[in-house]
């Protein structure tokens, strides 16, 4: 009867007691099982794989936007301090040098000659010129050119030669110097957009061999008498 039920309900063993263990008590006697250390290290462990994914794995950063090159007021700080000629290589310093001595020797030479019947210096004086001015040579070789004219198409945008073929520049007394550093990431932006479509013709093929000095004239020997059998006198 009654007395049966409740004698029934009181030898069921409670939970924990006996028989199946609670999935949370089982966990725990896995944790207690694991020596001490080893359960303390397991979450440094982790953390040190997880700090050495998050470093191998590359960082993604997004390409930043182009400034307009005639409009930004500072070539050396576009922002966040990046200059506008992050990107110049040696090929484009060489042609930013290039840009500011060509026009430098027009303007220097129509100011110390300072006679209008001379309108300029003529393509074939060009390298006399330069290391007149420089004190140094022009080499086309080293730009990859064979003629004067080739090397003024090369900087355009900054020099010319006129029907004449005498060089010229449509920059005044009062250029600064920053607007060589705007042409020259100007022509190289438009250079690289060319190259990325698959125009090779574009490239740049600058010589950068030192080219082989030139030959020595003979040491000068003077006239030696006696070796010639003279008389001393």
């Amino acid at each position: 009867g009654e007395g049966e039920g409740e004698g029934a309900e009181a030898a069921k063993p409670a939970d924990g007691e006996g028989g199946e263990k609670p999935k949370a008590a089982e966990g725990e006697g896995e944790a207690a099982e694991k020596p001490a250390g080893e359960a303390a290290a397991a979450p440094v462990a982790e953390a040190a794989a997880g700090e050495k994914a998050a470093a191998e794995e590359p960082e993604k950063k997004e390409k930043p936007k182009e400034v307009d090159i005639y409009g930004v007021e500072n070539v050396l700080d576009i922002g966040e301090g990046e200059p506008l000629f992050g990107e110049f290589s040696f090929e484009d310093w060489a042609l930013l040098s290039l840009r500011f001595e060509l026009y430098a020797l027009i303007r220097s030479y129509a100011k110390d000659t300072g006679d209008p019947e001379r309108v300029g210096i003529h393509e074939s004086n060009l390298s006399f010129y330069y290391s007149k001015y420089f004190r140094k040579t022009l080499s086309l070789r080293y730009y990859g050119m064979e003629t004067n004219q080739a090397l003024v198409e090369l900087v355009k945008d900054t020099v010319s030669l006129t029907k004449d073929e005498v060089l010229a520049t449509s920059f005044g007394d009062d250029t600064p110097f920053d607007m060589f550093v705007r042409l020259t990431e100007d022509r190289r932006r438009a250079r690289q957009q060319d190259l990325d479509a698959g125009d090779e013709t574009v490239a740049l093929k600058f010589n950068t061999q030192p080219e082989a000095p030139p030959p020595v004239s003979p040491a000068y020997q003077p006239y030696d008498r006696f070796a010639a059998g003279g008389r001393g006198g």
